[in-house]
């Protein structure tokens, strides 16, 4: 998406995500609806969503970028 430099997705709960955008010059008003909107139409419409807006995303011990991180406990049956 045009203005944003990187950008990590974090499952909080079970129904809130965080959005994490680092953002370049040409970042435009219009990002965060048109994100929105398609996070809701292509997930849980009932998903919350929060933006937060860094100037970086540290990468993981491992040197490598995570795109997406979930924090909800996987319950194995």
């Amino acid at each position: 998406i045009k203005g944003v430099r990187r950008f990590q997705v974090v499952q909080e709960s079970r129904n809130l995500l965080v959005i994490r955008i680092a953002k370049a010059e040409d970042f435009g008003a219009d990002a965060v609806p048109f994100l929105e909107s398609k996070i809701k139409e292509h997930g849980d419409p009932e998903f919350k969503i929060q933006f937060e807006f860094v100037d970086r995303i540290p990468p993981l011990s491992s040197g490598k970028t995570a795109f997406v991180l979930s924090k909800v406990p996987v319950e194995l049956r």
